[in-house]
Order: structure tokens, then C-alpha cells, then sequence
């Protein structure tokens, strides 16, 4: 390829030569590329097998990736890649094809060649020298010798003796060329034939080629924006790329080695499909068909994802831009509490002390900001159960409840501190505070007794005022007695039973019955005495007789001499030692005198009389 009217002073030279002994095809042994003074050469050692890709200047093999004066070349391992970036023209080296792309800004109707003329019409492009055009292109490529290229002359190939023909491998296994017909390159065959690619593919005997058909169909179609992803659908490719990184199929391989320190990328297509190279700079960020990218580290590979704009810009692509920009559409507010938010035009957000608004100035985005003063105030401000306190997020301190207020049916008010309880009659507050809020809980008591009815025997049905509930009080004593009957007495009460005597004492609010048994004088026969013999019981005297053979009992009574406590000392009070009679130890008599006027009928004495009286035991008498 040759400029016409030269401007860049670009040239690209290709040397070809037979793919194999046996083949018909041509393939490319280099590329030559002259740009400002410089010739870098593009070539591969070797034909099909352990063939190797190496870019040389002046003869001396260069080191990749490889950048001076504003051309790069980088290798992918299976291809070699030149950029000039401020032409934008982009070519791509492989061990079978290569492709040159050249933007038609800068090269448009301006190009001879091979390559035909750059006006995106292949009608014309089988023209030789001198603008004529012949039918085959084939007849055409031999027109375009090149000389002087490194110190060299291309022979016309019309006149080299081709190698002896060797018919195609017949007991070759094609089946990998038949994919290209498939539906597995469906959605690319109605942009770009694949006949083509085909018939290379069933010419080839090697193995290689065969691969070399695929991945070039494959990349023309990605070109074009169609990603087809075959590689898992053959054996030969893959095991030739064992040591390559392949993650984006509509993308080229990305070889992850250890060598050099950088990342490097170049446009290999007209529609600017990129290859990017990661040369040990892991987790490094790069820009990609718009999109934002990173060469990652686990995955040893290339990760896009779609371009994000940051807080307050929005992603605009303007008619005729490859890629938009971020354009400011909002105002960006970073809180105190390291939040960010976004703002529209007049729009006002509040944080704390702070009032943030946003303004829109001649395209520009601008907050405003506006400080709250807080009042002078203290918690001898706020009502019971509240406190003068700062809350988190807030700016001002404001009374912020901190307990609960009851307001009791007899119109006192009390606070509660969370999980403090008052009971008021039949009726318990509990406080308990829930999400920030402080509220009281009520229960009524359920009263297990509400009458004298409900209490049993001896007990009383009493309320005290102000309790919620009355209980029962024992009032006497329960006593069950020998006949199975239950029995209730007083305080000072006595029952008498077969042989056992029952007294109710009320003792500190307690009431105890103490229990007396009588103790029988006979139990058996033994026990009864001669005739005439005489037995004391408790307020009896008992005598046996026996009166013309029959035994009887002659019984008589104690009779109690009269009993004033009055006239006893007092604490001298007791039975006597038969137990039937209350005796006590008397008092002296005592004479007390009192002067009174005395009255009878309706006279009155003139002065007072002194009147005697006795106390005590005192013996029948006058004084």
C-alpha cells in the first residue's frame, strides 16, 4: 500500500511466500512498514509448526512491547500488533493473514495496492497502475511489485517456478473447516460470507491453517460487531493457545506475563475493536470501547464494564462521538457523616446545624450552604419525664423524653423510669420504653376473694381502704371435732367432747386451740376397788357399793365456793388441785374514802360528806 499524492509519507510492503510445499495459497512471511523514517518489520520464523512472531528495526529483533516516535508494536503471542496513533492506523500480524486499517479521513481515495483504493468500494479494487481495471485481482497482485524495500527487489511472481503441486490431504479430517457453515457462525454469515474462509480451510493439509481459517473469520466478524465464540467447539485451536488468557471473545487473546511493567493497547479494526495487552501491571484501570476496564489480577485477564459516571454527572454521547462524557447535571453534597448525596437545581437537603441548596449558575452546579442557630435552653425548660438533651443526627438539643408520665385516677402525676412499675388499687403501670418511645402498660389485678363467702371457716371477707383487693382474716378457731364435724370458737370459747376438752385462744392475731383429754379413773375390772372404797375426780367424788350382791356407784358433785376475779391479786387466778374450782390468792380490804355532797330528793347536803367504801376482800361489818 502507497499513498498517491503523499502526505503522511506511509508505506506498507508485504513479502509473501508459499504457506506449504504441497499448497496453492500464499501466506505472508512479513510486513514492512515505513513511517517517519522509521522501517519496522513484522515477520514469523518459520511456516505452520513452532512458528514464532518477531517485530525487527534495522535487523535488530525488538524488545516488546515497543514504543518510539509514535508508533507501538505489542504481541499477543499469537499476533503482533502496530499502532500509529495519530493516524489511527492500525495494523495485524498472524502466523496465516494479517489486516490493515486505515481511517478514511486520512487515507480516503488516496491508496494503490493491493489493499485497492480506500473509498469503501470494493468494485474497484482489482486496479493496476495507470487506474485500469482487470477482472481478477489475482491477475492484479502481480502488478504491484515493491522495490527498494530494505535494499530489496520483489521478482514478479507470474515469472518464479511455482513448487510441484501436490494434490490436498485426502484422509485429512476437515470437520473443524465445516463449523465456518454452521450455526455456530449463523449470526455473522448474513454480514460476511464465510465461503471464502471455507475453501482456505479444505485447501490447507496443516492443522494450523485449518485454526488460522477460524480465528480469522471470527475476527472479521467481530469487526463487525458480531462475537461468535467457537473456541470450545475445536481441539486444534486450543491446544495451541494453552498459554494465552482468552476472556472476551469479541475481543482479541490477552497474554497475562510476568515481564514487563505496563499496559498497552491498539485499535486493530475500523470499528475500533481494541487489544489490550496486561504486562504485569495487575488491578490497572484503562478506558475501553467506553466502557471502564481492568486487567485483573485472580482472572488474569481484561474485565470491562460499562462506563459510570460519578455522583452529580450523567453519561452524555453527543451525535457523531465514538464516546460520550460525563456531563454535571446536579450538585454533589458531602455530609458531615461522610455521606454523599445529589442535588438538583433548588433542591434543598438538610443535614444537623446544616441547610445545603443547590443552585444551577451558567451551567454550573452550586451548593449553598446555612448554619441553624440553636436557643439558650436547659431542662428546667421541659415538663416531668423530659431532659434538655442532643440527640444523634440532630443539631439542636431539644426536651427528649427519658421516662414515662402517669397520671393516676386520683389526679397525681408520677414518672417512671423504663421497666419501673406503680400500682394504684386494682390497677399496675409498667414503663417501657420501644424504639425510642416511652409508654406505660396497664394490668388489672384479678381479686381472688370478693366476699365473706369466698372465705372459708373461721375467716372474714375484710377490705382496707385504698387496696385494690381484700383478704381473709381468721376471727376464730377451727376445730375438727372426734364426730367428724368441724367446729368454729371464739376467743375464750371451750366445747366439751368425749373425753377431750377444746379452749380458743387468740394469741399475737393467731388463734390456737388447745386441747384437754380426761384422763378415765377405771380402763378395765383391775381397776375397780373393795366395796366402800371411794374415788375423786374433777369436781366429783365417786364411791363403790355393793348392796345385796350388785356393785354400785355413788356419785357426788364439788360445789364451788363464789368466784370474784375482782377481789384476786392479780396473775393469781387458777384451778384448784382437783381442777374443778377457780381459787386465787385475795386482796386486803381496803377502806377508801371520798368526799361528795350528797342528794336525796330535792335536798342537798350544805357541805360535803366524806363517804367510805372497801375494796378487796373484806369481812361483813360497818364503820
Amino acid at each position: 500500500m502507497e499513498e498517491i499524492r503523499p502526505q503522511f509519507n506511509l508505506k506498507i510492503y508485504i513479502d509473501n511466500v508459499y504457506c506449504d510445499i504441497g499448497e496453492r495459497a500464499s501466506c505472508p512471511r512479513s510486513i514492512i512498514v515505513s513511517y517517519n523514517k522509521q522501517v519496522i518489520t513484522l515477520r514469523k520464523n518459520g511456516l505452520t509448526e513452532g512458528v514464532s512472531l518477531e517485530a525487527l528495526k534495522d535487523n535488530v529483533v525488538l524488545t516488546m512491547p515497543y514504543v518510539h516516535k509514535d508508533v507501538m508494536v505489542i504481541s499477543s503471542g499469537i499476533n503482533l500488533f502496530l499502532e500509529i496513533p495519530e493516524l489511527k492506523v492500525n495494523l495485524t500480524f498472524g502466523n496465516t493473514d494479517f489486516s490493515i486499517n486505515l481511517p478514511f479521513q486520512h487515507f480516503g481515495e488516496n491508496t494503490q495496492g493491493h489493499c485497492g483504493t480506500c473509498n469503501n468500494n470494493q468494485a474497484d479494487d482489482c486496479m493496476i497502475p495507470g487506474g485500469i481495471l482487470v477482472n481478477d485481482c489475482a491477475e492484479m497482485a502481480d502488478y504491484w511489485p515493491a522495490s527498494g524495500v530494505n535494499g530489496k527487489n520483489c521478482s514478479n511472481m507470474s515469472s518464479t517456478p511455482k513448487p510441484n503441486y501436490i494434490e490436498p490431504c485426502q484422509n485429512l479430517n476437515h470437520s473443524d473447516c465445516n463449523l465456518l457453515m454452521s450455526e455456530l457462525f449463523e449470526a455473522c454469515q448474513s454480514h460476511m460470507s464465510p465461503k471464502n474462509f471455507f475453501s482456505a480451510c479444505r485447501e490447507s493439509c496443516d492443522p494450523a491453517a485449518v485454526c488460522a481459517s477460524l480465528q480469522s473469520y471470527a475476527r472479521s466478524c467481530s469487526q463487525l460487531g458480531v462475537c461468535i465464540h467457537w473456541r470450545n467447539y475445536t481441539s486444534l485451536c486450543i491446544k495451541r493457545l494453552n498459554n494465552i488468557c482468552i476472556s472476551d471473545l469479541c475481543r482479541a487473546p490477552f497474554q497475562c506475563s510476568q515481564k514487563d511493567a505496563s499496559v498497552l493497547r491498539t485499535q486493530h479494526s475500523s470499528t475500533k475493536s481494541q487489544e489490550y495487552v496486561c504486562q504485569n501491571v495487575f488491578d490497572e484501570h484503562f478506558e475501553y470501547k467506553c466502557e471502564d476496564c481492568i486487567c485483573d489480577k485472580a482472572r488474569q485477564s481484561v474485565i470491562c464494564k460499562p462506563k459510570k459516571c460519578p455522583d452529580g454527572f450523567e453519561y452524555v454521547k453527543k451525535e457523531g462521538e465514538c464516546c460520550g462524557s460525563c456531563i454535571q447535571d446536579a450538585c454533589v453534597y458531602d455530609a458531615p457523616d461522610n455521606t454523599t448525596h445529589t442535588l438538583k437545581d433548588g433542591e434543598v437537603h438538610s443535614y444537623t446545624c446544616e441547610t445545603v441548596t443547590c443552585h444551577e449558575l451558567n451551567g454550573l452546579f452550586v451548593t449553598e450552604k446555612s448554619i441553624r442557630e440553636c436557643p439558650s435552653l436547659s431542662s428546667l425548660n421541659c415538663g416531668p419525664g423530659f431532659e434538655y438533651m442532643k440527640k444523634e443526627s440532630e443539631c439542636c438539643e431539644t426536651c427528649t423524653q427519658v421516662a414515662c408520665i402517669y397520671d393516676a385516677p386520683d389526679n397525681t402525676r408520677h414518672v417512671l423510669k423504663d421497666g419501673e412499675e406503680y400500682k394504684y388499687k386494682c390497677e399496675t403501670v409498667t414503663c417501657r420504653q420501644m424504639n425510642g418511645s416511652f409508654v406505660t402498660v396497664k394490668t388489672n389485678t384479678e381479686c381472688p376473694y370478693l366476699s365473706s363467702q369466698d372465705c372459708g371457716p373461721g375467716f372474714e371477707y375484710v377490705k382496707k381502704e385504698g387496696e385494690c383487693c381484700g383478704s381473709c382474716i381468721q376471727e376464730a378457731c377451727i376445730y375438727d371435732a372426734p364426730n367428724n364435724t368441724r367446729q368454729t370458737l371464739k376467743d375464750g370459747e371451750v366445747r366439751s367432747y368425749t373425753c377431750e376438752t377444746v379452749t380458743c385462744h387468740e394469741l399475737n392475731g393467731l388463734f390456737v386451740t388447745e386441747k384437754i383429754k380426761t384422763e378415765c379413773p377405771y380402763s378395765s375390772s383391775q381397776d375397780c376397788g373393795p366395796d366402800g372404797e371411794e374415788y375423786n375426780f374433777k369436781c366429783m367424788n365417786a364411791t363403790c357399793l355393793k348392796r345385796n350382791g350388785t356393785f354400785m356407784t355413788i356419785e357426788s358433785f364439788k360445789q364451788c365456793p363464789p368466784f370474784n376475779p375482782d377481789d384476786c391479786v392479780s396473775g393469781t387466778a387458777q384451778f384448784d388441785k382437783d381442777g374443778c374450782c377457780m381459787i386465787c390468792e385475795l386482796k386486803n380490804c381496803v377502806v377508801k374514802k371520798n368526799l361528795t355532797r350528797l342528794h336525796v330528793n330535792d335536798c342537798t347536803s350544805i357541805t360535803d360528806v366524806e363517804i367510805t367504801s372497801c375494796t378487796g376482800h373484806c369481812d361483813d361489818g360497818s364503820m
